[in-house]
């Protein structure tokens, strides 16, 4: 699940071309912004993609219950 969450958040040329202009993604979403020369909106949309993913992968590790491989 993972490895198909993150990517899909950065993703923007692959909805682009094959949905088009109808549905606003949150990688088109970033692109719009830094393209309109609003820097500081893209940063903090993808600092807060960023975060989010950041966050999930905190909570999926805990759910896991993974062990740390370098401890003996």
């Amino acid at each position: 699940m993972i490895f198909v969450f993150i990517p899909v958040l950065g993703e923007y040329l692959a909805p682009q071309l094959v949905g088009g202009a109808r549905g606003v993604m949150i990688g088109n979403l970033i692109v719009n912004f830094f393209s309109g020369a609003q820097y500081t909106r893209g940063a903090a949309a993808a600092l807060l993609v960023a975060a989010l993913i950041v966050v999930l992968l905190i909570v999926f590790r805990r759910s896991l219950q993974v062990e740390d491989a370098t401890r003996a």
